[in-house]
């Protein structure tokens, strides 16, 4: 089953606490952090890390010292020494997310800004696009980040990235499920799309078992006392 884990990034980190979590990743997420030039940018990177790291931690007993990742061809982080651990992160705004399975998983979540809806006639199939000019317009933001996240978490569950295009498979609603369409057919993944508040919305794609009900929210402090 997916474990999905989610923290809110702080405002602000004093110095001397944000350098003891650095601390606990790697020299080159490290030298990362500091080429942000927003504090929340640098945030959201440190501790979606955290989270995969604790994960790590609680699953396999691994010290973060001991974690070594690795970058597959297309950009998708794993940990080479175990295999069946598969991993995604995300975060935006307020909240950084790491979903974790046995087999391969992505995860994306966005904040709902306001946006222009012809952008998904470039980025979404013309049946979603189509669909999403169909949906009333006091519901059409919350369904264009439910199409949105959820072919982002395919991508990434893929590992290919873009090279996927975001155009070449469809997502459909039957009910209260989601099914990814390409023109040979269903694609053989479970999807499932989560409101994080009334300004987030999450999904979720996996090719395991069962995704959960709802993401599980840590408490910050929570999070960084397996760190320090």
């Amino acid at each position: 089953m997916t474990v999905i884990h989610m923290v809110r990034i702080p405002d602000t980190l004093d110095a001397r606490h944000l350098a003891a979590l650095s601390e606990r990743l790697s020299p080159a997420k490290r030298a990362r952090l500091l080429r942000f030039r927003q504090p929340a940018d640098a945030y959201r990177t440190l501790y979606a890390d955290l989270l995969v790291r604790r994960a790590l931690l609680r699953t396999f007993g691994l010290r973060s010292d001991e974690i070594r990742f690795e970058d597959g061809p297309f950009g998708k982080p794993f940990v080479p020494d175990l295999p069946t651990f598969e991993f995604s992160l995300s975060h935006a705004g307020d909240w950084a997310v790491c979903a974790v399975d046995d087999q391969p998983i992505g995860v994306d979540i966005e904040r709902m800004d306001p946006i222009e809806f012809e952008i998904a006639r470039t980025f979404f199939s013309r049946e979603e696009y189509d669909g999403l000019m169909r949906t009333a317009p006091e519901h059409r933001l919350n369904r264009f980040y439910e199409l949105w996240t959820i072919k982002e978490s395919f991508i990434k569950m893929t590992g290919k990235g873009l090279q996927t295009p975001l155009d070449s498979f469809s997502v459909r609603k039957r009910g209260e499920t989601f099914e990814l369409h390409q023109a040979d057919g269903v694609l053989p993944c479970r999807v499932a799309s989560y409101s994080v508040g009334d300004a987030y919305k999450l999904s979720a794609c996996g090719l395991g078992g069962t995704l959960p009900p709802k993401p599980v929210a840590l408490d910050r402090s929570e999070l960084e006392h397996d760190f320090l």
